[in-house]
């Protein structure tokens, strides 16, 4: 992580594969990232400690999305799926089967209901996920 303000670097994440994807969470405490060993992790932005590592891609992850309020992730990956998570329990809530290509892109699209995603199978999609978990009602 780099102070943009002298260009010195403060933090170096260091991940066991190559990391394809990162996002901050809106806390500026955590940082989710994706990498080629089809890991998603979670870190903690002050000391560089992992947190938390789920697993559930068959392929590198792509692309990471975080809600606004932190709670939930979304990957995207070369298995051609979109997974939802619970970043609190490291829980995956549901996969979705979105495109014929690798997954490229994947975000929250305003409600947690909504994702969009882009495709190596040159498509975008929006996509309305249905589950059963009570924050999405």
């Amino acid at each position: 992580m780099w102070d943009t303000a002298s260009g010195e670097c403060r933090l170096n994440l260091v991940d066991a594969s190559r990391v394809n994807c990162v996002q901050p969470c809106l806390d500026m405490r955590h940082l989710v990232s994706g990498a080629e060993d089809e890991k998603l992790r979670i870190w903690d932005m002050e000391d560089g400690r992992t947190i938390n590592v789920m697993n559930g891609h068959i392929g590198a992850i792509n692309s990471v999305a975080v809600s606004r309020d932190g709670r939930f992730g979304l990957t995207a990956g070369d298995d051609r799926t979109i997974r939802i998570w619970d970043l609190v329990s490291a829980e995956c809530l549901r996969t979705v089967e979105a495109h014929e290509g690798s997954v490229t892109s994947v975000a929250f699209k305003g409600s947690l209901r909504k994702v969009i995603s882009a495709s190596s199978d040159m498509t975008a999609g929006l996509h309305t996920l249905k589950i059963a978990y009570q924050a999405f009602d």
